[in-house]
């Protein structure tokens, strides 16, 4: 039998239906549904007020053991097995599958991997915000005359997240293994990027740190001058024109030591038309450049991996060959969005 609330509440709505009120205003009256009302009225012509039977296996999870599983939600340390351990200590039933299925049918969850982003200081979050207010009216023809640069560091035996470094196949004998060792060679690439085009990829010697004196004989003379004096070319991304106008033409670098020493400025003031001063520190959300990274790893670490520093090089020069220049004038479009987005964050870190 149903309960006793519920089959009174079912006959009250017969009745009022029985004295000529209709489904709405029936439903206001008892707060449910017109849908409600005339099911029951239905079920009602065939003297069925209680609930039917239903079939099927009883649920295993009680209410105790929702409870128990919703509080797990944008929670750490609240995975399946975690709420397993969770239930049983509670005197609860309901194991991961149990606990999985639930979760992706019912609540309509689905498991997140967690984005990394720097933690920024008070200090930080004002300078991004105080350079996103002073560019929030920039369009993509501003921002595709600015040359983004950055440094970025790739290893040989590169191992990604274990999570996300699957294979599918029949024998577990047959998975390749993933080759690691303790103190993989690193290879050091600087590269630029407009929305027209890319500089050439430098690679850093091994064993070489970049103090203000590489930067500026090697990178700042020999890869960003050069781009101030290309001709527009029929030919790769790597020999065209960076800038549609030099004399407007604007560069970018983040804030490390070397990229902001006395002498690193002094040489951009005497050979760079312009550059950004006030980048705010801490901020790879807001370059471009990021995103190429991001793509020339997934293209560097692809079956079969590099072994070598060379097969590392190579790859890497294809990889950065091979970016379009759609990928290159979507990534400067976005510029105008994440300045919003910075504003709407006040200052904090935004997704890019």
């Amino acid at each position: 039998m149903g309960k006793i609330a519920d089959v009174q509440l079912r006959s009250k709505a017969v009745i009022l239906a029985q004295e000529g009120y209709s489904y709405s205003i029936i439903g206001d009256k008892l707060g449910r549904s017109k849908g409600w009302v005339a099911k029951w009225v239905e079920r009602s012509q065939q003297d069925e007020l209680d609930d039917r039977r239903r079939c099927g296996r009883p649920k295993v999870l009680t209410q105790a053991a929702i409870k128990l599983i919703k509080k797990a939600k944008y929670r750490r340390g609240f995975g399946l097995r975690q709420i397993e351990k969770s239930l049983k200590a509670g005197g609860l039933k309901g194991n991961k599958d149990t606990i999985r299925n639930y979760m992706k049918v019912d609540l309509k969850w689905r498991s997140w991997r967690r984005k990394k982003a720097p933690l920024l200081t008070e200090a930080q979050k004002k300078k991004r915000l105080l350079f996103a207010r002073e560019h929030r009216r920039w369009k993509f023809e501003d921002w595709s005359n600015v040359l983004f640069s950055d440094e970025s560091p790739y290893q040989v035996f590169y191992v990604p997240n274990s999570r996300n470094d699957t294979v599918w196949g029949s024998q577990e004998e047959n998975v390749p293994v993933a080759s690691q060792v303790k103190f993989s060679p690193t290879v050091l690439v600087w590269g630029g990027m407009t929305a027209i085009g890319l500089t050439r990829l430098h690679f850093v010697p091994q064993r070489t740190s970049i103090n203000s004196e590489y930067y500026i004989n090697n990178i700042l003379k020999k890869e960003l001058k050069p781009v101030y004096d290309r001709l527009d070319t029929s030919g790769a991304i790597s020999k065209r024109r960076l800038f549609i106008d030099n004399a407007h033409s604007v560069f970018q670098q983040d804030g490390a030591r070397a990229h902001t020493s006395v002498v690193s400025r002094a040489w951009l003031n005497d050979n760079i038309p312009n550059y950004i001063e006030n980048w705010p520190p801490n901020s790879p959300d807001l370059s471009p450049i990021e995103n190429i990274w991001s793509i020339l790893s997934n293209d560097v670490y692809k079956d079969p991996e590099p072994k070598t520093v060379d097969q590392l090089k190579r790859r890497l020069r294809k990889a950065w060959n091979s970016i379009s220049l759609e990928t290159l004038e979507n990534l400067i479009k976005s510029l105008p969005r994440r300045m919003k987005a910075v504003i709407a964050n006040k200052g904090n870190t935004i997704a890019y």
